[in-house]
């Protein structure tokens, strides 16, 4: 988690810093000949905000991940899991099954949910299968998306940020070429851009600390245990 914070950490002052120079900008503190400030400013607003939301994709990410990581450290039998987690980790076997179709793989997928749900054999189901095969999101995050994802592993969080569906809306615009990045942030004040950082940061801050608790207090494990 300290690794997953530091890094939070450096993409914020990154994202801080482009802010900086959007200021100096437009207040004249700063200017080239060289330069067309017209349009880089706009440019660099929507090079903000796409970063922001990489920023929450990344770290919900890196999130899930880690979970994932400390399952299989921990050799935790599935019967173990609580059943939020049982539930999606059948779900993901069952996908990865009927999309094999009638061969030794789904076989062998057969023979692994049996071991599971008979308590012989530790869970070792990677983040990446969950991805591949569950489809938890996307290029879709928001503050809704993130917390039915995590309620999927029993995690109960419930912060609601709406900026992060403008972020999301603004990433999906720039990503699918709706519209170029000058042409969207000549339409995007800074003061949003940078609201938008303080509420991306304080939200990323709760996650981490909600991901936290539940990893240090052992909550991907059943009540009864």
């Amino acid at each position: 988690m300290i690794s997953i914070r530091q890094d939070v950490m450096e993409r914020i002052t990154d994202i801080k810093q482009i802010m900086s120079l959007i200021g100096d900008i437009e207040s004249n503190e700063l200017s080239s000949p060289s330069v067309d400030h017209l349009s880089l400013n706009p440019i660099m607003k929507s090079s903000a905000t796409l970063a922001l939301y990489n920023l929450i994709e990344s770290t919900t990410t890196k999130c899930l991940k880690l979970i994932h990581d400390r399952i299989i450290a921990e050799r935790v039998r599935f019967t173990h899991l609580n059943p939020n987690l049982q539930k999606l980790f059948i779900t993901c076997y069952e996908n990865q099954r009927r999309k094999e179709g009638a061969n030794k793989s789904n076989a062998d997928i057969t023979i692994t949910i049996y071991s599971l749900m008979s308590g012989t054999s530790n869970v070792c189901l990677e983040y990446k299968e969950i991805a591949d095969h569950a489809k938890l999101y996307s290029g879709n995050l928001e503050a809704e998306v993130i917390e039915k994802v995590l309620k999927k592993y029993g995690l109960n969080f419930q912060e609601k940020e709406p900026a992060l569906v403008k972020i999301k809306e603004a990433r999906n615009t720039l990503a699918h070429g709706n519209k170029g990045f000058q042409e969207f942030g000549r339409d995007l004040p800074r003061k949003t851009a940078e609201d938008n950082l303080i509420k991306v940061e304080a939200y990323i801050n709760s996650l981490l600390d909600a991901i936290s608790d539940y990893i240090d207090n052992k909550l991907y494990l059943s009540p009864t245990d």
